[in-house]
């Protein structure tokens, strides 16, 4: 979005994009018709802070770019922060990682990590898509096989309620005493493909005779990371 766009301009887009009404921002910020008005006419050219929180989370937007035009429109899904959220917009997920028992048969658990920083996610995003956050958890992806899909410490939400394989879709999933983020595709023989999007990572076979020893975790769901 423009940086130079207005106050009323990026209100009008956004109220757009909301389906709502001038008269529901009043509302529901208990303010009257004719302060909002002056929002939108551009006779008021800021929004007090008191309101600014509140008419952004309506109208689904970042409160960030409705002041200012800076940054992106929407706020991210995902949330890293040192407090926890303790409102119903949000639900923490927490971070895990495999650990491998000694011994030749080696047998692996999931062990949820301790971080001062807390990832959360918008309810609302699991609301639209039908999942149950209950059932999902967070891994870090290790190396560059999945490029340029998923990139070396992206973290990625698994939904673990997904562990039977549909073609094409990515799962986490443990295979070699390790923990991979991959494509599979099933065939006839119930062998599975294990497809890398880096095209320097030929495809591999895991054979019938091999299945027992993979663990699906679940469906790879969201990704999150930084340049």
């Amino acid at each position: 979005m423009n940086e130079k766009t207005t106050l009323a301009e990026r209100l009008t887009l956004a109220l757009s994009d909301s389906g709502l009404k001038k008269s529901d921002i009043a509302r529901l910020c208990s303010i009257s018709p004719a302060s909002v008005s002056d929002w939108f006419t551009g006779k008021s050219k800021s929004i007090k802070s008191i309101y600014l929180p509140k008419v952004a989370k309506i109208l689904g937007v970042s409160s960030t770019w409705l002041a200012t035009g800076n940054g992106p429109m929407k706020s991210p899904n995902v949330l890293v922060t040192e407090d926890v959220c303790d409102n119903d917009d949000w639900v923490e997920i927490p971070e895990y990682k495999i650990r491998f028992a000694a011994g030749f048969d080696q047998e692996s658990t999931l062990e949820e990590l301790s971080s001062e920083y807390k990832a959360a996610y918008r309810r609302s995003w699991f609301q639209r898509k039908h999942i149950n956050p209950d059932d999902c958890k967070r891994f870090k992806v290790s190396g560059d096989s999945m490029e340029p899909l998923l990139l070396d410490h992206d973290v990625v939400l698994v939904d673990c309620s997904r562990n039977a394989v549909v073609d094409g879709r990515v799962y986490a999933f443990v295979f070699g005493n390790a923990l991979r983020v991959k494509r599979l595709y099933k065939k006839m023989d119930n062998s599975l493909i294990v497809h890398s999007e880096n095209p320097n990572f030929p495809d591999e076979t895991i054979q019938p005779s091999d299945l027992e020893q993979v663990h699906i975790i679940g469906e790879v769901i969201e990704r999150s990371g930084s340049l």
